[in-house]
């Protein structure tokens, strides 16, 4: 190979791995407002290994209609006070609570015998609070998502930071339907 091939694939070399690295940061470097959602929906989704795992030693199902009744008023109710419409606000946390249910049946199928722990959580004590602070933040965020002009923004950032944890392509479709109806008009 001569010289001048050389310094040709060098240079070659180091703009494709500079493109690659650019790409890849900007993915990860985007404005807050287009990155906060979807960091926010990882965030609350770690949650249900934790909460499959309390279900399964209390013999508790997936499903907590009350729960997520409950939940969905008090965002709805947080939401208005923030200047968001309720229907858009039930959306979007009905498509987190989807993504959660489904993430949790997968931990439990991947957990089919109950893993001792030595006192289960109190799901009220612990995870609790957190999801009610993460739908909190998630609450200001989906109200700043929807005063950007572009969304796709978001969106996109969302399904990428939750394919970059692992979740399935269930888990994160039911997350991003529920972005998607959340930030609509």
């Amino acid at each position: 190979m001569s010289h001048h091939t050389l310094i040709h694939l060098s240079r070659s070399t180091a703009f494709a791995l500079a493109l690659f690295l650019c790409t890849s940061c900007a993915t990860w470097h985007r404005a807050p407002e287009t990155a906060e959602l979807g960091n926010l929906m990882v965030k609350r989704l770690g949650y249900m290994d934790e909460v499959a795992r309390v279900k399964q030693a209390k013999k508790l199902p997936i499903t907590d209609a009350k729960r997520e009744a409950e939940v969905l008023r008090s965002m709805e109710q947080q939401g208005a006070a923030t200047g968001l419409p309720a229907p858009a606000v039930h959306d979007f946390f009905a498509g987190q609570m989807e993504a959660a249910r489904l993430r949790q049946a997968e931990w439990l199928k991947a957990h089919p015998h109950l893993i001792h722990m030595a006192a289960p959580s109190d799901l009220s004590k612990t995870v609790r609070p957190a999801l009610d602070e993460i739908g909190k933040d998630m609450i200001r965020a989906l109200s700043r998502a929807r005063a950007l002009p572009d969304k796709t923004p978001v969106i996109t950032d969302a399904r990428e930071r939750l394919g970059a944890a692992g979740y399935s392509k269930a888990v994160s479709a039911a997350a991003l339907r529920g972005l998607e109806k959340g930030l609509k008009p």
